[in-house]
């Protein structure tokens, strides 16, 4: 079959590789699927880099998410699976060295999860990473129905997806940070009740005027180092920080005092090593709102599995607003 990988960690025009490489072999447990479409999220750009954890395996082909067929199954799986369609998460994450930047994937049958027929290959691609962690940055502490939540990049995949399940959940006040007017626009189409431009306006003296000065009980956050001492000071009596993402080599300052005085839970977000009772009630939620056609989803760019290292630097310029997306099949 024919993939991309990776056999040292490095930058992406120099270390990625298209090429020839057996199909994997399907276990008791495994599904194999064929792959139309590989989702990119930074956190593979990180990995390719060595910035996360480095796999004793030295040839890797990267990337967690994507969706496709499955093919066959293991003796354990049953063979009505055969010819479903599923989006794919976990795919290079947690030990594993075979993503979904190839013609095949094999992995346990629990992490290719039907797609709804309403739903393309390419918007299914989108889900895996994005979706789960903005499901686990809002709702690990319980329902926001009826709360006020704050989206710290809003136009980002995650913050793009938490914007909406946390509307579609009914939360009372759902506010977006964002970065400038194209990003406004962008996170505008996910239907947030405000949006703060943070270059232009205090998001702290903003939040407490759009709460009535109870500030917000959930916060979905991906730059912790950045947003530390605002969020702290936003959040709410019992609120919860979901961070699940923080540029390295920048520790913030906690004023620990204050958040314990509030009772506040800061919860630190990895998606591929969620509880899977979680994760299978984040799935069936996302099939739910999937199937009735609630979810609206961002594809940035397409590039062909040929382009996996243009693709790669589309992702890290941070440039492209949406989901970057290999087209394999």
């Amino acid at each position: 079959m024919k993939a991309a990988f990776y056999r040292s960690y490095g930058v992406a025009a120099d270390v990625l590789e298209v090429g020839d490489v057996d199909v994997p072999e399907t276990g008791p447990d495994d599904v194999r699927i064929r792959v139309h479409y590989s989702g990119i999220n930074p956190s593979d750009c990180m990995r390719r880099l060595g910035l996360r954890e480095k796999l004793s395996d030295p040839f890797i082909v990267p990337h967690n998410d994507g969706a496709g067929i499955i093919e066959s199954v293991g003796k354990n799986v049953s063979s009505s699976r055969i010819g479903e369609r599923v989006w794919i998460w976990n795919g290079q994450r947690d030990g594993r060295t075979m993503g979904t930047a190839a013609e095949y994937i094999v992995l346990h049958h629990q992490y290719a999860v039907p797609l709804p027929e309403n739903v393309s290959f390419e918007e299914g691609a989108c889900f895996g990473v994005p979706v789960m962690t903005a499901y686990a940055s809002l709702f690990a502490d319980g329902p926001v129905e009826g709360l006020n939540v704050l989206v710290c990049g809003g136009a980002g995949a995650v913050g793009h997806y938490a914007i909406q399940l946390a509307r579609l959940a009914g939360a009372k006040c759902v506010i977006a940070t964002v970065s400038g007017d194209t990003k406004s626009k962008h996170a505008a189409v996910a239907r947030p009740h405000h949006i703060i431009n943070y270059k232009l306006e205090n998001v702290f003296e903003r939040v407490m005027s759009l709460t009535n000065d109870t500030g917000v009980d959930r916060i979905s956050e991906v730059n912790f180092a950045a947003n530390a001492e605002t969020d702290c000071n936003v959040i709410a009596r019992h609120g919860a920080i979901g961070v699940y993402g923080s540029p390295s080599g920048y520790e913030p300052e906690l004023p620990i005092r204050p958040l314990i005085a509030k009772h506040v839970t800061v919860r630190f977000i990895q998606c591929n090593i969620l509880p899977m009772s979680f994760r299978e009630a984040g799935t069936q939620l996302l099939i739910q709102l999937a199937s009735r056609g609630d979810l609206v989803n961002s594809i940035g760019r397409v590039f062909e599995l040929d382009q996996v290292a243009e693709a790669h630097q589309a992702v890290e310029s941070g440039d492209v607003i949406g989901n970057v997306l290999l087209k394999i099949d």
